[in-house]
């Protein structure tokens, strides 16, 4: 499971082979027509960004990246991945799911048999369906429910996830139906080719119920939202929100502009770049979508950086001077001793005045 976990965690980073105009919809095809989150991350695109040095110097230092399960997928990270998709299903958005069914769609250039041998553990079955290989860790729940499956279903593709969710997947390939999930595809689309980083979430109307009361009524007339994330130029992101209606956009942009101001308000000293750059974002309402907007230079976006890389320094307050202990009155006696005779001390009683 390790091993398999190590593959898992590419889906923290990943999206679409450049120069390949038929990639991403290769990709996007394999998706649910249900998809309620979808996140992508365009991996090759961002190592080769500028901020690509600065991300691959700190996985080469990561301590986790260092332990033997994890360390033999460094290659395959650094120079085989080219993009990974997340999806997630609407129903999986219920709050009330510890688990959601995940689908992860790994696209770049494997050595099959390489993969292979690094997935193998000891225990690992193998499960086939329609042709394909499906591999079954050791340590899967034995109950047949949200179990891990991973697929390596061409030098180009990876696919991982719950059982339902791959095996769907592989359904959704063989039929190649074009008609599925073309909304969502659609944006998907646009946002992977402009963006390295980018996600599109459906709204279930119960998904902030569990939310506090103010959060959940600033955001009870969102429908969806979009986001998407480009280091081409130095960072510019954009996000977009669509409401059921232009009074429910108002009021949402008014409400992120407060929480943009706290925000701002709330930061430090250490981070008056960050403060700033919180100033510059722009939220506009037009019709029933809230954009936010911030565009940062190579300049800016490497200061940002640098600030938050940097080791804070704890200022401690000048130490105030402790009090003496004050030292008991002695009681008061009713003798008087004397000391220093031969015979040794010696006590003589006072009368008390009256």
């Amino acid at each position: 499971m390790r091993r398999l976990a190590a593959i898992l965690l590419m889906g923290e980073f990943c999206v679409a082979v450049p120069g390949q105009t038929n990639v991403p919809q290769a990709k996007l095809a394999t998706l649910s027509p249900d998809s309620g989150l979808v996140l992508g991350i365009e991996w090759r695109r961002i190592i080769d960004s500028p901020v690509g040095t600065s991300l691959v110097d700190q996985i080469n230092k990561s301590p986790l990246v260092q332990m033997p399960p994890f360390k033999s997928f460094q290659d395959v990270l650094l120079h085989d991945v080219d993009s990974v998709t997340i999806s997630v299903p609407s129903s999986g958005l219920n709050p009330s799911i510890e688990q959601p069914p995940v689908l992860i769609i790994v696209k770049g250039r494997f050595e099959t048999t390489q993969l292979r041998n690094l997935l193998a553990t000891k225990g690992q079955v193998v499960e086939k369906y329609q042709t394909v290989e499906l591999l079954v860790p050791p340590d899967s729940a034995p109950n047949g429910k949200q179990l891990t499956r991973v697929a390596l279903l061409d030098s180009n593709t990876i696919i991982a996830g719950d059982r339902t969710q791959v095996r769907a997947a592989i359904d959704r390939i063989k039929a190649a139906g074009p008609a599925q999930a073309r909304l969502i595809r659609a944006g998907a689309a646009e946002l992977a080719a402009a963006n390295d980083l980018w996600m599109i979430l459906n709204i279930p109307p119960d998904m902030m119920k569990d939310a506090p009361p103010a959060m959940a009524q600033m955001l009870s007339g969102v429908k969806s939202a979009e986001l998407g994330v480009s280091f081409k130029e130095g960072m510019a992101t954009q996000m977009n929100f669509r409401t059921k209606d232009d009074a429910s956009a108002q009021s949402l942009a008014q409400g992120i502009q407060g929480l943009v101001a706290l925000a701002a308000l709330n930061q430090d000293e250490s981070s008056k770049t960050a403060m700033e750059t919180l100033k510059r974002v722009r939220i506009t309402a037009a019709g029933p979508l809230v954009k936010l907007e911030l565009a940062l230079d190579r300049a800016e976006f490497d200061k940002i950086l640098q600030e938050r890389q940097a080791p804070k320094t704890l200022t401690s307050a000048p130490a105030r001077p402790v009090p003496a202990p004050s030292r008991p009155e002695p009681a008061r006696s009713n003798t008087i001793r004397i000391s220093g005779l031969d015979s040794g001390p010696l006590e003589i009683p006072m009368a008390r005045s009256k």
